[in-house]
């Protein structure tokens, strides 16, 4: 079995298709790096300078900091790599960096609030000790006070600041700590703390010893999930506008085809022109399906303004019927478990529930169910095809 990451498991849980391509197949990347990926790399070499100056003893000014991020910048920026969003600049995204540093400096000199232990810092983590679920990591910043207060440091340099809840429940540097206290058993405390240098806000969690050996459990299941996995089935998201594999991917890679043609060859190309046909065809359709729905609706009117159930036409007899239907609240209704509790009193429950195989075929297929429970199931499982054709606008990143 591999050695996994926390990159690695979010990676499957983004898009399985780009986890095989990646880690199975092991392709090059089709796209270079993006800028916002530039931006970070850059911004992380900064600020690791900075605090291995200070190791050292050195004073480091806020001036030969960013005299150090625009030489690196500089040296490492290329024409090869992509900007997403065309309304910026190269430039832009430097002066973003220069912003950071400098709100980073300014908030956290003079850098003796701990003691710093270490500076991408590989650490290793064996799940149950035997060898099989191993995983690895680097963390930013390591740093300690004289109390074995360890903290994690992690910088990010996305345009997001998440909420708190969604920090309490973060995996990354959660693994971190259990490789922590493996390391250091004399740490009493591990705080997890991240610096989002977009807002020039540091927000912290940590973790208990029992929520550290629930994610012990989670990780051993989602490595077992992916391990099992048969099919890798991509999955779009905003996410695709960055992914290296995007000219390869049955999703996206007609998008980059086209994209490069003039915008004569561009209306000629097959595959646009049989889209557009397919489309106006549907628009047709969704008009005539308009235009019955009213004409239904005016039927329906006349006849009980009338009191007829037939009304007869120059060759043809409507005939209406109204028959009633039957409705329950969803399962996310609060009502739900009301009329649940009162079918399984009067003994009914047997005759009227039944098995969500919508639900559990789609788990099946995210890799969200243990694989016996899948073996076991399997000699009873159809396997079909339901072709469907979904329209939907181009974005402006498209």
């Amino acid at each position: 079995m591999p050695v996994y990451s926390h990159s690695r498991l979010a990676c499957f849980e983004q898009c399985s298709l780009k986890f095989k391509y990646k880690y199975l197949d092991k392709l090059k990347a089709e796209t270079e790096q993006t800028i916002e990926a530039f931006l970070g790399s850059r911004v992380h070499e900064a600020l690791e300078k900075l605090y291995q100056d200070h190791k050292f003893q050195k004073k480091t000014t806020l001036e030969e900091i960013l005299s150090y991020f625009k030489s690196e910048w500089d040296k490492q920026c290329t024409d090869e790599i992509v900007i997403v969003r065309k309304d910026f600049s190269k430039e832009n995204y430097y002066d973003m960096g220069v912003r950071f540093i400098t709100e980073y400096y300014n908030k956290n000199t003079p850098f003796n609030q701990t003691k710093t232990l270490g500076l991408e810092t590989l650490v290793n983590i064996d799940i149950n000790n035997d060898g099989k679920y191993k995983l690895r990591g680097y963390i930013d910043r390591l740093t300690c006070n004289g109390d074995n207060l360890f903290e994690i440091h992690d910088y990010k340099t996305s345009a997001h600041l998440p909420a708190q809840d969604n920090l309490d429940s973060d995996r990354q540097l959660a693994l971190y700590a259990i490789a922590i206290k493996n390391m250091y058993p004399q740490a009493k405390k591990i705080n997890l703390v991240w610096h989002f240098l977009a807002f020039n806000q540091e927000m912290r969690s940590s973790r208990t010893d029992e929520e550290l050996e629930a994610l012990k459990k989670e990780i051993v299941t989602r490595i077992d999930a992916i391990e099992s996995a048969k099919e890798f089935e991509a999955k779009e998201s905003a996410l695709c506008n960055w992914c290296e594999f995007g000219p390869i991917c049955p999703r996206k890679k007609h998008l980059y085809a086209v994209n490069a043609l003039t915008p004569e060859a561009y209306k000629k190309e097959d595959g646009v022109r049989l889209v557009n046909e397919y489309y106006n065809l549907n628009e047709k359709k969704s008009a005539a399906e308009r235009e019955l729905s009213d004409a239904r609706t005016k039927l329906f009117d006349y006849a009980k303004q009338q009191n007829l159930e037939n009304i007869v036409g120059s060759d043809v007899i409507a005939k209406l019927r109204i028959y009633p239907n039957v409705s329950f609240p969803s399962r996310t209704d609060l009502d739900r478990g009301e009329v649940e509790m009162i079918i399984r009193k009067a003994g009914l429950w047997t005759e009227f529930s039944q098995l969500d195989t919508f639900s559990l075929s789609r788990k099946m297929r995210a890799g969200q169910v243990d694989p016996d429970i899948i073996r076991k199931i399997k000699p009873f499982v159809t396997l079909s095809e339901t072709k469907r054709v979904y329209m939907n606008k181009k974005s402006k990143w498209d």
